[in-house]
């Protein structure tokens, strides 16, 4: 009994056990270059504009990535055949296209400006029983300003 009660605490603590992946270390830098837009004669700043000005309205743009699914062949599996991995990859979205998505939707409103710009990134956490960790997965991006006619 006494050996039975110690075969199953040792058992217990070997399956509490979390083990972290390594994971090299990751600099993700984003820029939006506002200077293609002022060389056009249109203004864009993460600010409030204090100049004068005509209100056009808020812009609000969700953008939701795509997913596909990649095969990738393998030149040779455990006996020297062909193999093939199939994985999901996300749609990489930079951020000329997202400006240039927000000063379109300006553009169409007669705008030549957009205070208050913001542009962010949003996820979606999921846990992945098999590591014992969060994932933090992106889920879309999300662009604001403030639309405006400048005088």
């Amino acid at each position: 009994m006494k050996s039975l009660f110690l075969a199953a605490l040792l058992l217990f603590s070997l399956c509490s056990c979390v083990t972290m992946a390594p994971m090299e270390r990751r600099v993700i830098t984003d820029v939006y270059d506002f200077r293609p837009y002022s060389e056009k004669g249109f203004y864009i700043t993460p600010n409030p504009y204090f100049g004068e000005f005509d209100p056009i309205g808020q812009i609000y743009i969700s953008i939701f990535p795509g997913r596909k699914e990649i095969t990738t062949k393998n030149e040779k599996g455990g006996f020297g055949e062909e193999t093939e991995t199939t994985s999901m990859r996300t749609e990489t979205i930079s951020s000329e296209e997202m400006m240039e998505l927000i000063y379109k939707k300006a553009i169409d409103l007669k705008a030549n400006g957009i205070s208050n710009f913001k542009m962010q990134y949003v996820y979606s956490t999921l846990y992945d029983a098999a590591s014992h960790t969060q994932l933090k997965i992106l889920d879309h991006y999300e662009l604001e300003g403030f639309a405006i006619k400048r005088k």
